[in-house]
C-alpha cells in the first residue's frame, strides 16, 4: 500500500524540537502489520483461532519462519508442512490455505506518513528494531529470542524483502538487532542507539514501541516512551507510559511532549 500525497500533508512545528530532537520507531506493529487482518477478519475463523494463527502458527516459531523461506512451495505444501508442527490444527490450517498468501502481507500503518512529515520538519528520525531487517548485512544471524524469530533470513527470502519494504516506505538510519547481536530488551541496545548521536541526550528522544519489555529497557536510560497498541495487537500496557491505538492518538501524545503535528481529517484511518 504506497502513500498517496493528498494523505501525506501533515503540519508539523519545527520549533517544538527545543525538547526533541530524535523520534525512533519500532517496525512491527508500530509501521506496518506483519498479517492483513482486514482479509483475515472475512473467514470464518473464530477470535481464538485468529489469535492462534498470528501469536503461534505464524510468527512465533521458528518452525514457521523455515517453512515461508522455501520460496518454491505452494499454500498447499506450506500447509501441508505447518500441519506436521500443528497436527492439533489440521482443520483451521485447510480454511487458511486459500488466502494464506493474502494474510502474510504487509499492511502499512499511518505512522510511516508521519515519519516522513516529521523528517520535513526538521526532526531526527530513526528505526529501532528487532527484525534486522534493511540492515547491511545480506544474512542476519540473530540470538535466540522468545519472538520465535529465524536464526538466518537470507536477503533474497520474500519474508525479507517484505520487511525491508518498509524501509524503503520511510527512508530513514535504524539499529537492527540482527547487525548489533542484541535485542531491544537488553538496554545496551538503547546505549549502542544513543552513543550514535553525540549531541542528543536520551531525555530528548521519543521511542515508540509495542512491547513492553522494550520499553522497559529504554526508560531504564532515561529515553521516552509512548507505547503504540493497534487493533487486534495485544500487549500488556507500561505504568505511567502514555499509550496509543491509533496515528491521531499518537499524534496527540506527541503534541504533550511538545512535538506538534496537526493532521488533516483524511490523514488517520488505522
Amino acid at each position: 500500500m504506497h502513500s498517496n500525497n493528498q494523505h501525506d500533508k501533515i503540519l508539523a512545528s519545527a520549533d517544538s524540537k527545543k525538547s526533541i530532537k530524535l523520534i525512533a520507531f519500532d517496525q512491527g506493529w508500530v509501521l506496518f502489520r506483519p498479517i492483513n487482518w482486514e482479509i483475515l477478519n472475512k473467514t470464518s475463523l473464530t477470535n481464538d483461532e485468529k489469535y492462534w494463527l498470528v501469536r503461534e502458527g505464524l510468527w512465533r516459531t521458528r518452525d514457521w519462519i523455515k517453512i515461508q523461506l522455501k520460496r518454491n512451495k505452494t499454500p498447499k505444501q506450506i500447509i501441508s508442512d505447518m500441519k506436521k508442527y500443528y497436527p492439533e490444527h489440521t482443520e483451521l490450517l485447510d480454511k487458511v490455505r486459500p488466502i494464506l498468501k493474502d494474510i502474510i502481507s504487509i499492511d502499512f500503518i499511518d505512522n510511516i506518513k508521519l515519519g516522513r512529515q516529521l523528517l520535513k520538519a526538521g526532526f531526527s528520525v530513526e528505526i529501532w528494531s528487532d527484525n534486522g531487517l534493511g540492515g547491511k548485512t545480506k544474512t542476519k544471524k540473530f540470538p535466540t529470542s522468545d519472538a520465535g524469530l529465524a536464526p538466518e533470513l537470507p536477503a533474497s527470502s520474500p519474508l525479507y524483502k517484505k520487511y525491508a519494504s518498509v524501509n524503503h516506505e520511510l527512508k530513514v538510519p535504524g539499529i537492527y538487532s540482527r547487525d548489533i547481536n542484541i535485542l531491544k530488551e537488553d538496554p545496551k541496545f538503547f546505549k549502542t542507539a544513543m552513543a550514535r548521536h553525540k549531541k542528543i541526550q536520551p531525555e530528548e528522544v521519543i521511542f515508540i514501541e509495542d512491547r513492553p519489555q522494550n520499553i522497559k529497557s529504554a526508560l531504564s536510560l532515561g529515553i521516552n516512551c509512548i507505547q503504540f497498541i493497534p487493533k487486534f495487537c495485544e500487549r500488556e500496557t507500561v505504568k505511567d507510559v502514555p499509550v496509543a491505538h491509533t496515528t491521531k492518538e499518537l499524534i496527540k501524545e506527541l503534541k504533550k511532549k511538545n512535538v506538534i503535528v496537526q493532521p488533516l481529517p483524511e490523514l488517520c484511518i488505522v
